[in-house]
C-alpha cells in the first residue's frame, strides 16, 4: 500500500534524500558566496587602498599677514592633489609714499632661525623664502609685482603668496604659479 499525500497540506513531505541534497546545496551556495566575497575583496582592495592615500595629508595654510597699511584686494586659493599642494594668494595694495617693504616684512615674520632660506628670484618676484623643516611639506612665501588682470595693475600692487608642497624642488620658487589662476599673473 502507497501513502497518500494531502492534497491540502501546505508543506510537502519531503524524504531523507531531499534534505540532505538541500543542506548540500545551501552549504555550496554559503561557500561559492564566502569565496566570491573574498575574491571582490582582494580585487577592490587597492582601489579602496588608492581612495584612501590619494592627495594631500595637509590643510592649506593661514593667508599671509600683511603689513599695517597694505590692504588686500583679492585673494585666491590653488590646490592640487595629483602634485600635492596648496596655495593662498592675495593681491594687496602697499599705499604710495609708505615705507613698508613686503619683503623685508615677510624676512622678519618669517626668519633663517625658524628654518626659513631666502632663495634667488626670478622674473617680477621680489621674494622667495622656503621652509623644508617639516617632514609632511615644504612651505614657500613669495611676493611678486603684480602684473595680472583680474584687477588693474598699479604701483604699489602686489600679489603675496604662501604654498605648502609635499615634495618640492631644490628651488621650488615659482611652482606654485602653475596652481594660481592665470589673470592673477
Amino acid at each position: 500500500m502507497t501513502a497518500r499525500t494531502n492534497p491540502y497540506d501546505p508543506v510537502p513531505r519531503v524524504g531523507n534524500r531531499e534534505r540532505a541534497m538541500q543542506r548540500r546545496n545551501r552549504r555550496v551556495w554559503i561557500f561559492v558566496a564566502l569565496v566570491a566575497c573574498l575574491l571582490g575583496g582582494l580585487i577592490l582592495w587597492p582601489v579602496v587602498w588608492f581612495a584612501f592615500n590619494y592627495g594631500v595629508k595637509f590643510d592649506f595654510p593661514a593667508a599671509l599677514p600683511l603689513p599695517q597699511g597694505t590692504t588686500a584686494v583679492l585673494s585666491a586659493d590653488g590646490a592640487d592633489d595629483d602634485d600635492p599642494m596648496r596655495s593662498r594668494q592675495q593681491v594687496v595694495d602697499v599705499p604710495a609714499g609708505s615705507t613698508v617693504s613686503l619683503p623685508d616684512f615677510y624676512r622678519d615674520l618669517f626668519p633663517a632661525g625658524q628654518g626659513w632660506s631666502d632663495l634667488p628670484l626670478t622674473g617680477d618676484q621680489e621674494l622667495c623664502l622656503v621652509n623644508k623643516r617639516n617632514d609632511e611639506y615644504t612651505e614657500v612665501v613669495e611676493v611678486f609685482n603684480y602684473t595680472g588682470s583680474r584687477v588693474p595693475a598699479q604701483p604699489g600692487r602686489h600679489l603675496v603668496m604662501i604654498s605648502r608642497f609635499q615634495s618640492a624642488d631644490a628651488d621650488p620658487c615659482g611652482l606654485a604659479n602653475a596652481w594660481v589662476d592665470s589673470d592673477l599673473f
